[in-house]
């Protein structure tokens, strides 16, 4: 392929991506919410929460779930991702709402280690885990969350999990969730949305 049509594919696949990033973006701004809507089907699952017990489908739509995927030897973005959900709790003290903190690393993340985390915490915040990592996956996949390990670290036991910092709002039917990707933090605005979502 010569130099000249190199550049013309080039230049064709930018404004490819560019009218296509438009096309999202007006089709978001006709949308009543702040964070990116879209449908949702839930598998029946079994994970334990942070005192053992287990929690299943049902429990999830026992209530309204804000959902953040993580791990608890995080050390960038998970603190992030957790502290936008601790001021939310802040701002919304609806009796019919849950923060879930599902991990992804049920290696070093015990039942006992997620109590802790929960402790001086909103009383609704709930610890989530499995010991099979397979479970996990596709309990996240339903959420289109995708996470690995890193493949080389220095320290086997010091590992970091790359993953999205997406919190996710879910209804109580299990049919529908908001996603806020990391830099989607206007906690008004999220909060407008769950109120809007109660209203459906």
């Amino acid at each position: 392929m010569t130099p000249e049509k190199k550049k013309k594919r080039f230049l064709i696949v930018f404004l490819l991506h560019i009218i296509v990033f438009f096309i999202l973006y007006i089709f978001h701004l006709n949308q009543s919410y702040y964070g990116f809507v879209s449908s949702l089907k839930i598998n029946p699952f079994i994970l334990e929460d942070h005192q053992g017990i287990e929690f299943t489908e049902k429990d999830l739509g026992s209530y309204y779930n804000f959902i953040y995927f993580g791990f608890l030897h995080c050390d960038k973005i998970c603190p992030k991702g957790v502290s936008v959900l601790s001021r939310l709790a802040e701002q919304i003290p609806d009796s019919d709402l849950r923060f879930l903190f599902v991990s992804i690393d049920p290696e070093r993340d015990t039942v006992e280690s997620l109590n802790t985390f929960t402790q001086n915490r909103d009383t609704r915040f709930i610890g989530l885990r499995y010991s099979e990592l397979k479970n996990i996956e596709n309990f996240a996949g339903q959420f289109h969350i995708q996470f690995a390990r890193e493949l080389f670290s220095k320290n086997n036991s010091a590992y970091q999990i790359n993953h999205p910092s997406a919190i996710i709002l879910v209804n109580k039917s299990l049919t529908k969730m908001i996603q806020y990707p990391e830099g989607m933090e206007q906690l008004d605005r999220i909060k407008k949305d769950f109120e809007n979502f109660k209203k459906e």
